[in-house]
């Protein structure tokens, strides 16, 4: 673990900001005097999203209730994760219950389609039952084959809560949240990447290039070509120098040259501050250098990256833009 001190990464915001936002999703106050205004969607000139890797809603969020109740929150309806939760063993003979990960990265499971369904019912993954069953199972053998030391499985029922997330703890108490949160297919991350971008994986169940059938690039129109053809303006954010999920698409495929509208981080941070940014901005996540919250990353780098562009010193909140821009975390 590191230290206490270290964990607490939202130093940003203040005790007065914190009383300042009781009343609900207006947003923080600006310290540079915009504020956060009341306005309605028609305020909204910009739209940012950006996904991170491979995180559930039980794993990071789970707590809240608890987490609300012990620092004075409104008592809410919120299915937090469920008292009792726990997952047959992989031999079957016992349970794994819900427990409080001790470290910031654990082992890497496996999201693909096959595991994916059997996670969803593992005695019968083509059922329309979710049973929610196999995920210790599915985490113990993705350790066996891969050489793992968690061949119990037992890192699948791990979750954090406000003392390993404490930034992303204000934030969702803070700001508006989801409870129930759904990929738009059962698969690992690329196939749903090519939902995020276009709606759709056309019929990919696999990352392209895994099978040999299966090597050509997407021929449907991305939210960006729709953008594009209506004339709205747009950026991709680059936190590193792996290639935008964008390259899954034609006419964005290798070798072909990306757009002007692909840029490194670093302007995002300059758009922010001179009121430059486009109205929909996706920023991609650090997949190089272990920012993208992956298991086996350090959840926290990852967390405390993502508050540097939301609320640091030369991050949104703290610009000319936060006034009239809305940023989606998924």
């Amino acid at each position: 673990m590191v230290s206490e001190a270290k964990s607490r990464t939202c130093s940003v915001v203040s005790l007065a900001s914190v009383l300042l936002i009781m009343r609900g999703c207006q947003g923080l106050p600006s310290t540079n005097g915009t504020g956060g205004g009341n306005g309605s969607i028609k305020s909204v000139n910009h739209i940012i999203f950006m996904a991170q890797e491979n995180r559930s809603f039980d794993t990071y969020f789970g707590q809240l209730p608890s987490y609300w109740k012990a620092n004075g929150y409104p008592a809410q309806q919120f299915e937090g994760l469920p008292a009792g939760a726990s997952n047959p063993s992989f031999d079957g003979t016992s349970s794994i219950s819900a427990f409080h990960v001790a470290t910031e990265c654990s082992e890497n499971l496996s999201p693909s389609w096959n595991e994916s369904h059997q996670d969803w019912n593992q005695h019968s993954p083509t059922s329309s039952k979710a049973m929610m069953d196999g995920f210790v199972f599915n985490a113990a053998k993705f350790a066996m084959d891969n050489g793992l030391t968690d061949t119990a499985g037992i890192r699948a029922m791990g979750y954090y809560d406000d003392r390993d997330l404490n930034c992303y703890y204000f934030m969702a108490s803070n700001f508006g949240t989801s409870d129930q949160w759904f990929s738009p297919v059962m698969d690992r991350t690329q196939v749903n990447r090519m939902y995020l971008l276009a709606a759709t994986s056309q019929g990919y169940a696999y990352p392209i290039g895994t099978n040999p059938s299966d090597t050509a690039p997407l021929t449907a129109p991305t939210i960006f070509d729709a953008l594009q053809k209506a004339g709205v303006s747009w950026k991709i954010y680059q936190v590193d120098s792996s290639p935008t999920y964008l390259t899954m698409f034609q006419p964005y495929a290798p070798p072909a040259q990306l757009p002007s509208n692909v840029v490194p981080i670093a302007q995002f941070f300059t758009d922010v501050q001179n009121g430059t940014l486009p109205a929909v901005a996706m920023i991609e996540g650090g997949y190089d250098t272990g920012l993208d919250e992956h298991p086996d990353n350090n959840v926290q780098q990852g967390a405390s990256y993502v508050e540097s562009l939301i609320s640091g010193p030369n991050g949104l909140m703290n610009s000319v833009s936060w006034n009239d821009s809305v940023f989606i975390l998924t």
